[in-house]
C-alpha cells in the first residue's frame, strides 16, 4: 500500500503536537488540523468560515488525525466535503461544495521575508578577558649559578597570565582565544586560536625557554635559549573532508660545552675554562594534505619537508701548560644541513566490534656537513695543524604503528599492538689534516676516506586478551616481543662492535579488581620491551616493568597507595638500571570550604654502566663503572580554605631527601593568599620559599620569592548555545 507524500517534517510535528493534547479527542475542533495545514488555516481566515470547524464541512476527521499521528500506518484521507454539509446552514438552496473552497495564495497571504543575522562584527561578540599581573621580589643566598639552574626567576613586573576569548557571529569570525603566560620570565607561552564554525579553524603559538647548568666542577657549564613556534590551519571543504597545513618552527641558540679539555695526550693536563662554544640549530617542519571521514572510517594524508641546518664553534687561547712561552688554541667551526621530504598517513575505524588504527610515516633526507679549524700547540714543540672535512650522505626513515581492538563477545576483546621503525644512513666522509712544526720546518699530511653506515630495524608488538570475569572484575594476558638489528660505523676495525641484534619476549599481565563501593585494586606486568631510545643513544636489551595500585574514590575521601618497578639491562654495555617506588595519597574534602591532601614516596634507584669519557688522561682509557645507588623519600603536603568573604587560602610544601651515591635535600614551600576585592578583582600575595642542600658541594642555596598580584575578569562568558 501506498500512502500520500506529505511535506518533510509534518508529520513528526503532528506527532510531537498530538501527543501534548489530551489523546486528541477533540480532533473534530480542528486544533490538530492546524498543526500540517496552516495555510489552508490562514486562507480560511479571510472567508465568511473563518468561524466554522473542519468537520463540520469535512465530517468526522478523527481517523485521518490518528493516521496522522503515526508515521508507519499508512494516512486515512479526510473526507470530501458533500453538498449535505452546505445545506447545513444554506437551507432551502443547493450551494456548489467548491465555492467554500479555501487554497492559500501566495499573492494574497504572502510569507514574510526573512530577516537575516546581520553581521554587526567583533562588537556584537560575547567577551571574557582575564588578566594577572604581578610584581615579584627575589630574596637569595647561596650559590648564584645553582639557582640559575634550578629556579631561573628574578625580581621585576610580571604578566602571569592574559585570556581574551570572544564567541559570536560574523561573515569571517565565531570564536577567537588569545593567551599568553609568564610574560618577563624565561618560560613563555603565547597562543591564538580563531574560527569560523563549519568554514576554518586556525592557531598560532610560540613558545620560549630558557635552560642553565650551571653547577660546580668541570664540565658543567650549558645556557641556551629555545624559541618553538607553530601555526596550523584546517579549512571545511566540505562535511566529510577537509584541507589541513602544519607548520613547525624550532631554534635553540646558546653555550653547550664552557669547560673542556686540550690535547688528552699533553702534560700536564689541563682543563680548558671558558672556553667559546657556541651552536645554533633552527628547523623548520612544514606539512599539507586532506582528512576526511568515510562510513565509520577516518582518514588523515599529506606531505612534508623537513628543513634543518645545525652550526657550531669552539674556540680558546691560553698558555701552553707545558711552555708558558707557547700559546696553545683551538678555533674549530662546523655546519651541518638536513633536509627532504616525507610522506605521512593515518587511518582509524571505529564501530562494531572491531577497533582499528594505522599510522605511517616516511622520510627521505640528505645531509651535508662541512668543518674545518685550526690547533696550534706544543707537545713538546710547536705545531700548528689545519684540518677541512667534508661529509654527504642520505637517511631514509620509516615509521609504521597500529592497534586494533576485537570485541569477542560483551565480556571478551582482544587487543593487538605493533609499532616497527626502519632507518637507514649512509654517509661519504673526506678529510684533510695538515700539520706544521714551526721549528723545524717539516710537516705532515693525513688524507682520510671511509664509507660510513648506520642502520636500525626495530619491530615491537603484543597480542592481549581482556576478559571480564565478573562485572567488577577484569583480567588480562598476553605476550609480547621486542626485535632490533643494528649497524654502526666500524671506527676500529677488529675492536668495536658495528653490528648486533636485540631480542626479547616475554608476558603481559593485569587485572583491575572493584572489590568494595569506591575501592579498585589495579596491577600489571610487562615482562618484555626496551626503552624506545633512538639508535644513536644508549640502548637496552631489555626493560620489563610492573606495577600495582590500590585506590578509593569517595565523594570526601580518595586515598591510592601504588609501588612501581622497573627492571633494565644490556650485556654489552653492562648496563644495569633497578628501580622501585612505593608510595601513598591522601585527599580529603572535609566541607564546603576546607581541602586537605598528604603523600608520601620511597624511591630507591641502583644503576650502572661501563664508560670510556672521551677527556679521561689516558690516550687508551679503559672502561670503568659508573652509576648511582640511593633512596629518596619525598613528604608533600596541602590545605585549601576558601571563606565565605571571598577569601582563599592554600599552602603546598614538598620536602625530598636523598640518601647515597651524593646526599641532596630540598625543600619548597608554596603559599598563596587571595581577597576578592571587587566584582571580577581579586588582590592576593604568592609566596615560595626553596631551599637547596647538597652536601660537601658549594651549589647550596636558599631563596624567597613573593609575588604581589592583581588578577582581573570582564565581561561575562560566551553566552549558552551562541
Amino acid at each position: 500500500m501506498t500512502r500520500r507524500r506529505r511535506p518533510a517534517g509534518t508529520a513528526g510535528i503532528a506527532l510531537v503536537v498530538a501527543c501534548a493534547l489530551p489523546a486528541q479527542d477533540d480532533s473534530n475542533s480542528g486544533a490538530s488540523c492546524r498543526v500540517c495545514h496552516p495555510g489552508a488555516f490562514r486562507a480560511l481566515a479571510r472567508t465568511p468560515h473563518v468561524d466554522r470547524a473542519c468537520a463540520e464541512c469535512h465530517g468526522d476527521v478523527r481517523a485521518h488525525v490518528a493516521s496522522a499521528q503515526r508515521p508507519e500506518s499508512t494516512l486515512v484521507p479526510a473526507g470530501a466535503v458533500a453538498a449535505s454539509r452546505c445545506a447545513t446552514c444554506h437551507e432551502g438552496r443547493a450551494w456548489p461544495t467548491t465555492l467554500g473552497a479555501h487554497p492559500w495564495r501566495r499573492d494574497v497571504d504572502p510569507i514574510p521575508t526573512p530577516i537575516l543575522p546581520r553581521d554587526d562584527g567583533l562588537a556584537s561578540f560575547d567577551w571574557d578577558v582575564l588578566a594577572e599581573i604581578g610584581q615579584r621580589f627575589v630574596s637569595r643566598t647561596g650559590s648564584d649559578d645553582r639557582f640559575a639552574t634550578d629556579v631561573d626567576l628574578d625580581d621585576g613586573l610580571r604578566l602571569s597570565e592574559a585570556r581574551i576569548t570572544g564567541r559570536g557571529r560574523s561573515d569571517w569570525l565565531d570564536s577567537i582565544d588569545l593567551r599568553a603566560r609568564d610574560v618577563g620570565d624565561p618560560w613563555r607561552k603565547l597562543g591564538a586560536d580563531v574560527a569560523k564554525d563549519g568554514v576554518y579553524r586556525a592557531s598560532a603559538s610560540r613558545e620560549d625557554r630558557a635552560f642553565h647548568h650551571r653547577t660546580s666542577g668541570d664540565f658543567g657549564r650549558v645556557s641556551h635559549h629555545e624559541t618553538r613556534q607553530r601555526a596550523a590551519i584546517d579549512v571545511e571543504l566540505s562535511p566529510s573532508l577537509g584541507l589541513w597545513s602544519d607548520f613547525e618552527r624550532f631554534a635553540d641558540d646558546g653555550f653547550w660545552l664552557t669547560h673542556r679539555l686540550a690535547g688528552r695526550g699533553t702534560t700536564p693536563l689541563a682543563p680548558v675554562a671558558n672556553a667559546v662554544s657556541p651552536r645554533r640549530l633552527e628547523s623548520d617542519l612544514s606539512a599539507a594534505g586532506l582528512r576526511g571521514t568515510l562510513d565509520s572510517f577516518t582518514w588523515r594524508a599529506g606531505v612534508e619537508y623537513l628543513r634543518q641546518r645545525d652550526d657550531e664553534r669552539w674556540a680558546f687561547d691560553r698558555e701552553a701548560p707545558s711552555n708558558p712561552l707557547l700559546r696553545e688554541s683551538e678555533d674549530f667551526a662546523s655546519r651541518s644541513a638536513l633536509e627532504g621530504p616525507g610522506v605521512i598517513a593515518a587511518l582509524d575505524h571505529r564501530g562494531g566490534p572491531l577497533a582499528v588504527s594505522v599510522t605511517a610515516r616516511h622520510r627521505e633526507l640528505d645531509r651535508d656537513i662541512a668543518g674545518g679549524g685550526t690547533r696550534r700547540g706544543a707537545d713538546p714543540v710547536e705545531f700548528v695543524t689545519t684540518s677541512t672535512a667534508i661529509a654527504r650522505g642520505d637517511a631514509r626513515t620509516t615509521w609504521l604503528s597500529g592497534n586494533a581492538t576485537a570485541e569477542l563477545n560483551d565480556d571478551t576483546s582482544l587487543v593487538l599492538d605493533l609499532s616497527w621503525r626502519d632507518h637507514d644512513e649512509t654517509l661519504r666522509l673526506d678529510s684533510t689534516e695538515v700539520t706544521v712544526f714551526p721549528s723545524s720546518g717539516g710537516d705532515t699530511t693525513v688524507v682520510d676516506s671511509r664509507t660510513q653506515r648506520t642502520a636500525q630495524e626495530r619491530l615491537v608488538g603484543s597480542l592481549e586478551l581482556e576478559v571480564a570475569v565478573a562485572e567488577e572484575f577484569v583480567v588480562r594476558a598476553g605476550w609480547g616481543f621486542a626485535r632490533e638489528e643494528l649497524v654502526v660505523p666500524e671506527l676500529a676495525p677488529g675492536v668495536d662492535p658495528s653490528r648486533g641484534t636485540l631480542r626479547d619476549d616475554g608476558a603481559l599481565l593485569g587485572a583491575r579488581w572493584e572489590f568494595a563501593e569506591d575501592w579498585t585494586f589495579d596491577a600489571s606486568y610487562a615482562g618484555f620491551g626496551q626503552s624506545g631510545l633512538r639508535f644513536e643513544e644508549q640502548q637496552e636489551r631489555t626493560s620489563h616493568g610492573f606495577e600495582g595500585r590500590l585506590r578509593r574514590r569517595g565523594e570526601d575521601l580518595s586515598v591510592a597507595l601504588f609501588h612501581r618497578g622497573r627492571r633494565e639491562r644490556n650485556d654489552a654495555s653492562g648496563y644495569r638500571n633497578d628501580r622501585d617506588s612505593v608510595g601513598v595519597n591522601v585527599d580529603w574534602h572535609a566541607g564546603r570550604r576546607l581541602d586537605v591532601s598528604a603523600g608520601w614516596v620511597f624511591s630507591r634507584a641502583d644503576s650502572s654502566t661501563l664508560t670510556s669519557f672521551w677527556f679521561d688522561p689516558d690516550p687508551n682509557p679503559a672502561p670503568t663503572v659508573v652509576g648511582f645507588r640511593g633512596d629518596t623519600h619525598v613528604v608533600t603536603a596541602g590545605v585549601a580554605w576558601r571563606s565565605e568573604s571571598g577569601i582563599t587560602m592554600r599552602s603546598d610544601v614538598a620536602r625530598s631527601s636523598t640518601d647515597g651515591s651524593f646526599d641532596v635535600a630540598t625543600l619548597n614551600w608554596r603559599t598563596e593568599l587571595a581577597w576578592d576585592a571587587i566584582e571580577g578583582g581579586t588582590a592576593g600575595l604568592r609566596h615560595e620559599h626553596i631551599d637547596y642542600d647538597e652536601a660537601g658541594s658549594a651549589d647550596e642555596f636558599t631563596a624567597d620569592l613573593l609575588m604581589i598580584f592583581w588578577r582581573q575578569r570582564l565581561g561575562r562568558r560566551p553566552s549558552p548555545g551562541r
